[in-house]
């Protein structure tokens, strides 16, 4: 039986990916594998090199370091473009998406305010900006109150505040001879901490020496009218229209995740599904809904478990979301 509680497909951006992702899916499921090698052509035919064949390069292990923008923006795009394609194939239809960061390219897709071609093309471009313009840093998650940060001089000087998605966790962003230096910092004070594999640092000012390149080829990317209810992390709220500048805002404006949950639980129960490769914005779901909200929180891929939620998903094994 369906728990009629309307669907919400969430997509994770930057640091929640790695090499492999959806490896066990990619010529296993006809649906995936069709949608991966059609966007994979489109990347081939922009700038002439294949997003899976670096994605699923034997040579690598999952746990090296995937942090060539031009190759992991345009694959996490992919992966969850094609995961949330798939549920929609086997009847699981989202009432709702939901981005962080990057994630919010996948939502505007899925929700039908632009077509999967045209953010495809915007994001390979994006990165290849980024990659020849931004100055190089990084960004860290902190797992401590983020009373830390504004209480130490060493933090709060040297870094901004990237996210805040639960009490005991935020993520910061900083050039890299800042990172180093709050990197000593926590250590020193025994605070656990944790690099993200990304080599620029999104959501702070670092971003702004590149906007007059962003602004100019980023007008070619025109947003709709959403088919399908888009809950913005940028505003934490649902987006019916889209200024000009939304896409450097999702880089630029720290990600409001935690808001935009908080948005949806104070208006009902939702089944949240973690359409992103590691089963992030799960994690934060379950911490931001609280213990007496009716909600249900699940995820399809990740490192640890492969593709066995997508597959529960799938084959009915997830009672909430049989297909009837």
């Amino acid at each position: 039986m369906e728990s009629g509680r309307p669907k919400v497909f969430m997509f994770s951006g930057q640091g929640s990916h790695y090499f492999h992702m959806g490896k066990g899916l990619y010529g296993e499921n006809q649906c995936f594998t069709h949608y991966m090698n059609t966007m994979d052509k489109i990347v081939k035919n922009h700038v002439g090199w294949s997003v899976l064949d670096e994605l699923y390069d034997s040579s690598r292990k999952y746990t090296d370091p995937f942090n060539q923008i031009r190759h992991s923006q345009p694959a996490i795009y992919m992966l969850e473009y094609a995961l949330a394609r798939t549920l929609m194939q086997h009847s699981i239809q989202p009432d709702f998406v939901l981005g962080a960061s990057l994630g919010e390219a996948v939502a505007l897709t899925v929700a039908g305010a632009c077509t999967m071609e045209d953010c495809l093309i915007c994001i390979i471009d994006q990165a290849v900006l980024f990659n020849n313009y931004c100055r190089m840093g990084g960004m860290l998650t902190i797992l401590g109150h983020i009373s830390l940060y504004h209480e130490n001089r060493e933090l709060h000087s040297h870094c901004e505040i990237a996210a805040c998605d639960q009490d005991n966790h935020f993520i910061v962003s900083a050039s890299e001879e800042n990172l180093t230096r709050i990197e000593t910092y926590l250590r020193e004070y025994n605070i656990v901490y944790h690099r993200l594999p990304v080599q620029y640092a999104f959501h702070s000012a670092l971003l702004d020496e590149i906007k007059p390149r962003f602004d100019a080829f980023n007008a070619r990317l025109r947003l709709g009218r959403p088919s399908i209810t888009l809950i913005s992390s940028v505003f934490a709220q649902p987006m019916h229209s889209f200024p000009e500048d939304y896409l450097w805002k999702v880089y630029r404006q720290p990600i409001n995740f935690r808001r935009a949950v908080e948005y949806l639980e104070s208006r009902g129960a939702y089944d949240y599904i973690d359409v992103g490769p590691s089963g992030t914005l799960c994690g934060f779901v379950k911490h931001i809904k609280g213990a007496y909200s009716h909600s249900q929180c699940m995820t399809t891929v990740t490192p640890f478990t492969n593709n066995a939620g997508l597959e529960a998903i799938l084959e009915g094994l997830v009672p909430c979301l049989s297909i009837s």
